[in-house]
């Protein structure tokens, strides 16, 4: 797959390591048949070929938001589909390049463990 990465990531190691792996994937569309994720949700964005092209897109400067680390979040990280794939894209490596890339653009949102819709529910015994 060629890519347009930016000059900023090209100077940095993972930029280029996450740029040589994106170039080696041919987007056959094999590594959606083993990924758990995809098969569950359906939803392209949530297999390895959709996480790549989502990695492509920071690596090449497109903006990154919470649906950007969703998408990457929701990978298990199970590596099945580095064994169907013919070209031997390395997407674990890939995906935690990636995840790193995310955390450094954006923010988690703050969860308060009282503020769950679970808190209400749940009766914890007193020791």
């Amino acid at each position: 797959m060629q890519t347009q990465t930016t000059e900023y990531f090209l100077k940095s190691a993972l930029g280029q390591e996450a740029d040589n792996i994106i170039r080696s994937c041919v987007h056959c569309g094999f590594c959606t048949a083993t990924c758990p994720t995809y098969q569950l949700l359906g939803d392209e964005r949530d297999g390895p070929r959709g996480r790549i092209y989502l990695i492509k897109q920071i690596i090449e400067g497109h903006s990154v938001s919470s649906k950007t680390q969703l998408h990457l979040d929701r990978c298990l990280s199970c590596r099945a589909c580095e064994t169907s794939c013919p070209s031997g894209v390395q997407y674990g490596r890939l995906v935690d390049i990636g995840r790193q890339l995310i955390e450094d653009k954006t923010t988690r949102p703050s969860h308060k463990p009282n503020n769950t819709p679970y808190t209400k529910k749940l009766k914890f015994p007193n020791y």
